[in-house]
């Protein structure tokens, strides 16, 4: 393994980022010395209620936001000579923002273990080229379910590729790694795991460039759409593909108020968020 703060562009990320590529993996280090110091998509919630899960012969209370996503802060200065690597959601924001992007790269298709689905880190690096969509076929002006919702865990499923944990309303926000949540739910198989199809470009310029595979992607839709199913209950998604579903469900939610690890990566969370709706005619990322 090759261990390198790049020269040519900066991790602007919670964690490093380890790319495996030519049979050989690079880790490169986050440059940011704080949390503060991530860009980040600024939300404004707005409570909606509850999930009430029986499992088990408990009742997990995880309460249930609705989220709106404002304009990054936290970027540089444009600056095409020295990209950084930020969250797709961060270029999502910027590009409400009208930044332009193509100095935004981000960690592009992860890679897992192909026996325990783990992950392992990413193929390359990306910037995307947003592409504008219309959504005519989605009814915004039908009514999503608020309130207090009582399920059974059987009518809560993943379209994640990794278990879901929801942790304690008092949980730190960095826990060790073999942390137990209070709720698990499994992962989706995979085939039934969802997640985006790019169509993708090697941009061998910039690779040769910056020492690490670069791609131009573009989002082309949803593999295993979970939102073109005739019954559509409520599922858990991972946090960028419900805008990118054909026809987004009212039951669908993402996990929020996360829970890291000491290094910084994503365990899980501590409430469910949905999606508010105008974020769904945004150019896709």
């Amino acid at each position: 393994m090759v261990e390198t703060s790049s020269q040519a562009f900066d991790v602007l990320l919670y964690h490093d980022i380890m790319v495996i590529a030519d049979n050989e993996r690079y880790e490169y280090k986050s440059s940011v010395s704080s949390p503060s110091e991530v860009p980040r998509a600024p939300e404004t919630l707005r409570g909606i209620g509850a999930l009430v899960i029986a499992s088990e012969a408990q009742g997990h209370f995880i309460e249930l936001q609705e989220i709106t996503f404002g304009c990054a802060t936290g970027l540089p200065e444009y600056n095409p000579d020295r990209p950084v690597v930020v969250s797709r959601m961060t270029i999502a924001a910027a590009v409400r923002a009208g930044r332009p992007v193509d100095d935004l790269l981000y960690p592009y298709e992860p890679i897992r273990d192909p026996i325990t689905n783990d992950f392992l880190g990413v193929k390359g690096l990306a910037y995307a080229v947003p592409v504008a969509r219309s959504r005519s076929s989605m009814d915004i002006d039908r009514k999503w379910p608020e309130g207090i919702i009582r399920l059974n865990a059987s009518e809560i499923q993943s379209t994640c590729p990794y278990d879901t944990k929801l942790y304690a309303s008092d949980t730190p926000n960095n826990v060790p790694k073999g942390t137990l949540p209070k709720l698990l739910i499994p992962k989706a198989s995979p085939d039934m795991a969802a997640d985006i199809i790019y169509d993708e470009e090697l941009d061998e310029t910039r690779s040769d460039r910056f020492g690490v595979p670069i791609y131009q992607t573009r989002a082309m839709g949803l593999r295993n759409d979970w939102s073109q199913a005739l019954q559509v209950g409520w599922n858990i998604c991972h946090i960028d593909t419900p805008v990118v579903a054909e026809n987004p469900s009212p039951q669908h939610v993402i996990v929020h108020d996360l829970v890291r690890d000491t290094e910084g990566y994503m365990l899980g969370g501590r409430q469910f968020a949905r999606i508010a709706q105008q974020h769904f005619t945004e150019p896709l990322i």
